[in-house]
């Protein structure tokens, strides 16, 4: 059988999963509830995208569950409920959406002009490394979103061949991390600890970030960065 070019990322499948992920379990809504709440969405659209039917989410559909999301006081990039570019929700979005859930739940009266749209930027920057993703089925990407490493700017994207296996001999790289409980950061790799845990570390001395170094962590992959698109914002 010929092998599917496309990376397991950007499949409809991979595309419904991480809808089910925000919506379930972030959100704490259901296909019906957002149906009957937003006047843009449609239970019945709704189920084929979170079924990855007929094409799956759309980068319009996708758009739209961003501007539901920002309702609750949470931002979704684009770039990871398509792409799976990292970092997609985390923790500290889902307590937001709890403590902000009684005053968000009112009926959204958002229209199609509040939907945002991508500049021509965004939409060059993710054709490339949609072809990056083709190439290497086997990847990991980032959207840099802090100042923590030198010569990458906010808003760059980056990706890298990811790797499982002998990941000491990437100390002393910039890499893209997956950690064991799922949290992805963009760091340099630093010393393997005695219990094969791994600290990270920024590379920019003026960073802002709360944590410079994070220590003791366990690594699921690694993908030192080989690609990278700078933003033209």
């Amino acid at each position: 059988m010929k092998k599917d070019q496309t990376s397991a990322l950007m499949t409809p499948e991979s595309r419904g999963k991480r809808l089910r992920f925000l919506l379930y379990q972030v959100l704490g809504k259901s296909a019906v509830e957002l149906g009957r709440e937003y006047d843009f969405l449609n239970e019945i659209t709704l189920r084929g995208w979170l079924g990855g039917l007929h094409g799956g989410l759309s980068q319009k559909g996708a758009q739209k569950i961003i501007t539901v999301a920002q309702t609750f006081g949470i931002n979704v990039a684009l770039e990871w409920l398509l792409y799976g570019i990292e970092p997609g929700p985390t923790a500290e979005d889902i307590l937001t959406v709890f403590k902000h859930k009684s005053a968000q739940e009112s009926k959204s009266e958002l229209g199609a002009e509040s939907i945002p749209t991508q500049s021509k930027d965004d939409q060059a920057m993710i054709k490339e490394l949609a072809l990056f993703a083709q190439t290497y089925p086997r990847h990991l990407s980032f959207k840099i979103n802090d100042d923590g490493m030198l010569h990458y700017n906010v808003g760059d994207l980056i990706a890298g061949v990811a790797y499982r296996k002998d990941l000491q001999n990437y100390v002393g790289e910039d890499c893209i991390i997956q950690t064991r409980d799922k949290r992805v950061f963009f760091r340099r790799l630093q010393r393997k600890n005695a219990d094969a845990t791994f600290n990270l570390s920024c590379t920019n001395p003026d960073a802002t970030v709360k944590d410079f170094a994070i220590n003791n962590i366990e690594i699921a992959k690694i993908a030192p960065v080989i690609w990278q698109r700078r933003s033209l914002k």
